[in-house]
């Protein structure tokens, strides 16, 4: 939807045919100038909420939109899961859960040691982490950045920077 309008010329053939002058309808344009500019205005108010609604906390669009704003050329900025999630750790079971025991060996055996962690070293501190080249990184980059990133991201969602 077209939200432009060009109001001197919607409004010059209002104007009767008998006082439709060159004097007349500049006059009529001279009138209409305030509420041209801020149609003007309006339009790019559209256009740049609708780029604004095209993007929500998905990381594909997430990294569209920092690759946008602030890596336009290289795109360089991706976003990744924390290494850490990935591990997953060894859990004891009680005998009615039927899974295979965990044994326990010796140094001379050369098998990894399995280890055991309390419920708060297995929290992970972030979910998500943008990458980030440190060249484009600097301290009001990364302010603008948290910005946009909390803007779309999910709620509850936690990140931190990396830089390569």
């Amino acid at each position: 939807m077209n939200f432009f309008l060009n109001f001197k010329e919607a409004f010059k053939y209002l104007i009767p045919a008998q006082i439709r002058g060159i004097k007349n309808v500049d006059w009529i344009g001279a009138l209409l100038a305030p509420i041209q500019s801020l149609n003007v205005v309006f339009n790019e108010y559209v256009l740049s909420t609708r780029y604004e609604l095209r993007f929500n906390g998905q990381v594909m669009y997430l990294e569209h939109v920092l690759n946008d704003m602030f890596d336009d050329a290289s795109r360089r900025i991706y976003i990744d899961d924390p290494s850490g999630q990935q591990v997953y750790t060894p859990y004891i079971f009680n005998r009615v859960e039927q899974q295979p025991p965990l044994i326990v060996t010796n140094k001379s055996e050369g098998l990894p040691t399995p280890f055991l962690y309390n419920t708060p070293e297995l929290i992970v501190s972030t979910d998500f982490v943008v990458n980030v080249p440190t060249a484009v990184l600097t301290v009001a980059v990364q302010n603008q950045m948290k910005a946009l990133i909390n803007k779309y991201r999910i709620a509850g969602k936690r990140y931190n920077f990396a830089t390569f």
